[in-house]
């Protein structure tokens, strides 16, 4: 099954969400730290940007390879 083809930008910004909202899940009981932990990784994976060092180095809007 192929997904549909993402903007980089988009994953970001939603990769951003994930990453924000666990820890506050965790705080209200929802998911404990682990589980938070494999919810990021796995968002990651399906948005095709892994870590927050790469969603940190993903190219940025207006910018070029040199």
């Amino acid at each position: 099954m192929k997904l549909p083809n993402v903007p980089v930008g988009v994953r970001q910004w939603a990769y951003g969400i994930a990453v924000a909202a666990a820890p506050i899940l965790v705080i209200r009981g929802v998911l404990d730290a682990a589980e938070a932990g494999l919810w990021v990784v796995a968002a990651g994976a399906v948005l095709g940007v892994t870590g927050g060092l790469a969603l940190a180095n993903t190219p940025k809007r207006g910018a070029h390879a040199a």
